[in-house]
């Protein structure tokens, strides 16, 4: 094998790996995850890196984190009181090799950003 098809054997590798993620994800919206009972902080509405973010919501909120890509699935279809900016994306702290979960808003549907983007966020209590 030589280095081309490796490498290119590689790339498809990956991008299967984040197919499967995202029809995973995808097919999850309706899970039920209890969120009315969970607090939520949105600390401002600037866009941030993965690491600021949660570094952010580690550091503001006590015990606070950023929420599971589930739970933030559930804010967006199941909690009308939070407003969550609309056609954007919200990290959530779901990560794989250098990438996060998040949801765009403008879809209502997960995406798979690097962590070096900025994105919006909010965090939840851990306990």
């Amino acid at each position: 094998m030589n280095l081309r098809t490796s490498v290119g054997f590689r790339l498809i590798s990956i991008a299967a790996v984040i197919n499967l993620a995202a029809i995973f994800l995808l097919a999850l919206p309706f899970l039920r995850v209890d969120i009315e009972n969970t607090d939520l902080k949105i600390i401002d509405v600037s866009e941030v890196t993965w690491e600021d973010a949660m570094s952010r919501c580690n550091s503001e909120v006590n015990e606070g984190t950023l929420p599971s890509i589930y739970q933030l699935i559930a804010i967006y279809y199941q909690r009308s009181d939070i407003e969550l900016i609309k056609d954007t994306d919200y990290w959530s702290r779901n990560s794989f090799a250098g990438y996060a979960f998040g949801l765009n808003t403008g879809l209502g549907i997960p995406s798979f950003d690097k962590h070096a983007d900025t994105d919006h966020f909010l965090c939840i209590d851990k306990r």
